[in-house]
């Protein structure tokens, strides 16, 4: 048994990397030349990296799961991100 099973399973564990795994998506999110993308949260559950937040157009939420995509690895990506178009003052 290696030091990343468990004695209850041949499953293997990520808890000992999850917060640095986490930390590159969001290092790598910050450098993105889009505010919105900098803005979308990151998690971690299970063996897959969850994005969360609101951006303004399709492009951008995948935009966000690109960025993130050479980081996972073998890492499912759930991209929960919404896109809320912005509103426009038609008629002013």
């Amino acid at each position: 048994m290696t030091a990343l099973q468990t004695s209850h399973s041949k499953e293997f564990v990520l808890q000992p990397f999850d917060s640095i795994l986490v930390s590159m998506v969001k290092t790598k999110l910050l450098s993105s030349c889009y505010d919105e993308v900098r803005e979308v949260g990151v998690r971690l559950s299970g063996r897959e990296i969850i994005l969360e937040g609101i951006v303004s157009s399709f492009y951008l939420k995948q935009v966000t799961q690109t960025v993130v995509r050479d980081i996972a690895g073998k890492v499912e990506i759930r991209n929960n991100v919404s896109v809320a178009y912005p509103e426009t003052n038609k008629g002013e």
